[in-house]
């Protein structure tokens, strides 16, 4: 009777094994997030870049430097940013954003609402020292006190 169990246990396991294991939409997914997460690690890259060129912008507005040149940076044959030139500061390189699409239409057949992107800058106050803006507004800290740029 063991035999019996075992060679039945061994038969079932045996024919068990036959089929294999589509993993295919897990390796598909795994595929999608890695390219995703490459989108999202080269995007993050640009902003630092854009970032790191706003702070040299204020540096270059204190120094009174200027431009020297404009060289639009292209791929594929499409601009994709610009690197600018100045006299006496190192070039700075800006990317361009992304446009963001119309909102969904509702259902009384009214258009939906545009995404808006904040607009993050500089400006000089009254005190001669430059700093960040949001939307043109003064960005502030939790006690209200400007932030320098």
């Amino acid at each position: 009777m063991k035999k019996l169990l075992f060679l039945l246990v061994c038969g079932l396991w045996l024919f068990g094994c036959g089929d294999k294991y589509d993993d295919s939409a897990l390796r598909n997914d795994l595929n999608d997030l890695e390219n995703r997460v490459a989108k999202l690690e080269e995007l993050c890259k640009q902003m630092n870049t854009n970032i790191s060129s706003l702070q040299t912008i204020v540096t270059v507005l204190q120094s009174n430097d200027y431009i020297t040149s404009v060289t639009p940076i292209t791929n594929d044959g499409e601009i994709i940013g610009y690197t600018i030139t100045f006299a006496k500061s190192n070039s700075i390189t800006i990317y361009n954003g992304t446009d963001g699409k119309d909102g969904v239409d509702g259902s009384n057949g009214e258009d939906g609402k545009d995404g808006v992107a904040p607009t993050i800058g500089v400006k000089q106050d009254t005190d001669g020292v430059y700093y960040w803006t949001l939307n043109g507004d003064w960005l502030k800290d939790d006690k209200g006190n400007k932030i320098k740029a």
